[in-house]
């Protein structure tokens, strides 16, 4: 890889991770930038961008890919629901109605 295209994947890295701390600001109460949950929050923003990354995902919306990640860590016990703002708490329960209708057909 010639550092021409490797500056250009960095750029777009940074830039899918600014998109998806975005959208996690929007849904959640996370304190991004809190050094006591920094780990964390740094490990479900590099799932998301795995997600989001993966040529073989159905996944190429950054708000899509971090509702499931928000709905897997909620589910698992890694996050509680709290942390998410109304609108979160909204979208979350409309993507899991969402996935609970596709499951009944």
């Amino acid at each position: 890889m010639n550092k021409g295209n490797k500056f250009q994947k960095t750029i777009e890295s940074a830039l899918l991770r600014s998109q998806i701390i975005k959208v996690l600001q929007k849904l959640t109460n996370i304190n991004i930038w809190d050094s006591e949950t920094e780990s964390e929050t740094l490990r479900l923003i590099t799932q998301i961008q795995g997600v989001v990354e993966d040529e073989y995902s159905n996944i190429s919306s950054v708000e899509t890919a971090t509702l499931m990640m928000l709905s897997v860590w909620i589910t698992s016990g890694g996050l509680d629901r709290n942390i998410l703002t109304e609108d979160g708490k909204k979208l979350l329960d409309e993507y899991n109605n969402f996935l609970e209708e596709g499951r009944d057909s």
